[in-house]
């Protein structure tokens, strides 16, 4: 189990984090999702295995840029 930091781009309003929040819980793998959208920052918890293409793109898919994935254990 690990913890990824992912720095959005383009968010407006909670709203946003509620899209962001939907297509990253889709993903396998997936534990939990926090979204801040004052901070345009997203917590995940996930299993080893997801890298961070796979979070980047979920967060594309879901209309926004994640300009930053740091990962800690």
């Amino acid at each position: 189990m690990k913890k990824a930091t992912i720095t959005l781009q383009g968010m407006h309003c909670a709203s946003c984090g509620d899209h962001i929040t939907k297509q990253l819980r889709a993903m396998s793998g997936i534990k939990n999702v926090t979204v801040n959208a004052v901070k345009q920052v997203c917590t995940v918890t996930c299993d080893d295995a997801v890298k961070e293409l796979d979070l980047r793109l979920a967060v594309k898919k879901a209309g926004y840029l994640a300009t930053s994935v740091a990962f800690s254990q």
